[in-house]
């Protein structure tokens, strides 16, 4: 997103997944970011990205990815 904070910053699929979060807790996370209120927290980029598992018929193309800077972690999971 042009104009979001020039923060390293880690996908929110990968960090969800390092910290087993819930199915909800991602939906959640989304939609914070979504509602703009998360904008210190992460942003959202329309890029080349997978949908699915590749070995499992997964797709590739370009749709919304999600991002959470890495240093604003563990308060954004406060918030879930």
């Amino acid at each position: 997103m042009a104009g979001h904070l020039e923060l390293d910053s880690t996908r929110l699929e990968e960090v969800a997944r390092n910290r087993n979060w819930s199915e909800p807790q991602v939906y959640n996370a989304k939609r914070i970011i979504d509602g703009g209120l998360g904008s210190g927290y992460g942003y959202k980029e329309y890029e080349e990205t997978s949908f699915g598992e590749t070995d499992e018929g997964g797709l590739e193309g370009y749709g919304w990815v999600y991002h959470i800077y890495n240093e604003r972690i563990d308060d954004f999971e406060s918030l879930l």
